[in-house]
């Protein structure tokens, strides 16, 4: 799905939608408290990376196998 998101009123918040769909499609998990911060966790529950987002940056930190 292609969506041009330059000049619209609501470009960014389209951006972490477009961003969402992502990182969940990828298995993160979006945290409760703060929606702009994914979560991934490894098949026994250990969380292995972070995801932070903002407006159209993001950070990442977590383990080797992660990045």
């Amino acid at each position: 799905m292609q969506v041009a998101l330059y000049g619209l009123d609501d470009a960014s918040l389209q951006f972490f939608f477009k961003c969402k769909e992502v990182l969940t499609g990828l298995g993160c998990v979006q945290c409760t408290y703060d929606p702009a911060l994914f979560m991934k966790y490894d098949q026994n529950a250990r969380l292995i990376g972070l995801i932070a987002l903002h407006v159209d940056d993001f950070l990442h930190a977590g383990t080797e196998h992660f990045q």
